[in-house]
């Protein structure tokens, strides 16, 4: 199941099987823990780099959302060739 050039193969049935609203929770949870944290912990250094870096990833995660279904299409086929 492992090797070089299937190291990652596990994750990608795991990340396609999600319901919407766990897709959303995966975008929203690290957002909301990082703006906790700030508040928590003040503007410091660590929340700035956390609070930017979890924006991005919800904005990456909305911009993706309409494009999920054909990756995964891709990503079947792309599969199926190579086997």
């Amino acid at each position: 199941m492992f090797g070089p050039d299937r190291q990652l193969e596990w994750f990608v049935p795991l990340f396609y099987s999600t319901t919407a609203a766990g897709r959303v929770l995966v975008a929203a949870v690290p957002f909301a823990c990082a703006v906790a944290a700030r508040l928590v912990f003040g503007a410091n250094r660590l929340t700035k780099t956390l609070v930017f870096v979890t924006v991005a990833w919800f904005t990456l995660n909305i911009l993706m959302a309409p494009f999920r279904a054909s990756i995964r299409q891709d990503y079947l086929m792309l599969r199926s060739i190579f086997r």
